[in-house]
């Protein structure tokens, strides 16, 4: 994994980009993707990473408004919050200044949080990745910047279907990701690779 230093408080406030370039403040965002949840429930939902850290990159994240609070629950002598995702916030938007190693650093924090997610599943007894859905698949398709919006929009049509489903003993949380990666810039000319020759094309 990436070494990814601690920001100082001394130094400029991190933008929501930089915030979510961290593998545990991203485990923290999908841990709170579609649900609210204390700091003690976020860190039972992450076993693999020190309570403590959690708690601290919790406390990050609301301070750069990534996460905020949707309630305070008396417990004890204290007060557990409850954070939610910010709406429109968790998204890495195209800006000028970032560089192409700020998108490699991103997109490698990015799978990285898939990796270690099914780590943790696939250590838990009674794993099963076949019986339980386990799925991973690629395809490659040549769209023009319209069809590749209409698949996106597609695409967040079909799963948002489900987003508000509520737990049952029948359902299990499943994480579904969406990548899409052009195999060049859209400004270069698209050059269509020779079929194999002895292949019947219409």
């Amino acid at each position: 994994m990436p070494n990814h230093p601690e920001h100082s408080p001394d130094t400029e406030p991190l933008s929501h980009g930089e915030l979510m370039m961290h593998p545990v403040r991203f485990r923290v965002l999908m841990a709170l993707s579609g649900r609210e949840l204390t700091t003690r429930q976020i860190a039972e939902a992450l076993p693999d990473i020190s309570r403590a850290s959690v708690y601290r990159h919790v406390h990050a994240l609301h301070e750069g408004g990534l996460i905020h609070v949707t309630q305070e629950l008396p417990n004890r002598a204290t007060v557990e919050k409850v954070f939610a995702q910010s709406p429109g916030r968790v998204t890495l938007t195209a800006e000028p200044e970032r560089t192409p190693d700020d998108y490699l650093r991103y997109f490698g924090v990015f799978t990285q949080s898939f990796h270690d997610q099914f780590r943790v599943y696939i250590r838990q007894p009674g794993a099963r990745p076949i019986e339980d859905g386990v799925s991973h698949w690629d395809e490659a398709v040549y769209l023009s910047p319209e069809e590749r919006d209409a698949l996106v929009t597609e695409i967040q049509t079909a799963v948002s279907r489900y987003t508000r489903n509520q737990p049952t003993p029948e359902r299990v949380r499943f994480h579904v990701a969406r990548i899409l990666i052009p195999e060049s810039p859209r400004t270069a000319t698209a050059t269509p690779a020779e079929p194999p020759k002895g292949t019947n094309h219409p």
